[in-house]
């Protein structure tokens, strides 16, 4: 009998371990960033569960943080002030081929390449900015409540709290939103 349950003892421990490096690998892919070149830009890929705050605070100047297409982000997001004057690029994982040329009007058609920022509601934005943020680019991503009902005032709150913003340093600046659908 006392074999047996440390038999069953043994396989409970060595299921929760399986679980646990399930949940630490889970973590960990959201923190792998392939760093490329001499110029040191990375490329940091979610997918959806991924945490993409997480990726924007590690994310720096010149990084791309690529979305998968159609995956769900819900939140508000910050795009925090960051020292550097090259772009953080946030886009969607699809190719540039399937989404309309530089230059020209997005549409609903195109929402299945794109990942999804959805506002919690709650009069909160999906998107913000720091004070001070600057040199974000966003590109074929979808910005949307997440629901019909759901209460926002601003889907994109570009600047945030006004009060904050005492000098010309402190206001955003140099923020691209390109075929994105709000």
């Amino acid at each position: 009998m006392l074999k047996v349950e440390a038999k069953s003892a043994f396989l409970v421990l060595l299921c929760a371990l399986a679980i646990c490096a399930g949940c630490a690998y889970a973590q960990q892919r959201a923190r792998t960033v392939a760093r490329e070149g001499a110029d040191g830009k990375g490329t940091i890929t979610l997918r959806a569960g991924d945490d993409l705050q997480r990726a924007i605070n590690d994310a720096r100047p010149g990084d791309t943080i690529l979305l998968e297409a159609g995956a769900v982000f819900t939140g508000t997001f910050t795009l925090p002030r960051k020292n550097g004057d090259a772009f953080i690029t946030i886009r969607t994982l699809a190719p540039d081929a399937s989404l309309p040329g530089a230059g020209q009007r997005i549409s609903p058609s195109y929402s299945v390449a794109m990942p999804k920022l959805v506002s919690p509601g709650q009069g909160q934005a999906a998107l913000e900015t720091e004070a001070g943020a600057h040199h974000y680019r966003l590109i074929g991503l979808e910005i949307k409540p997440a629901n019909s009902s759901a209460l926002v005032y601003d889907l994109v709150r570009l600047g945030g709290d006004f009060q904050a913003q005492k000098s010309a340093a402190q206001v955003p600046h140099d923020l691209v939103i390109d075929r994105c659908y709000i």
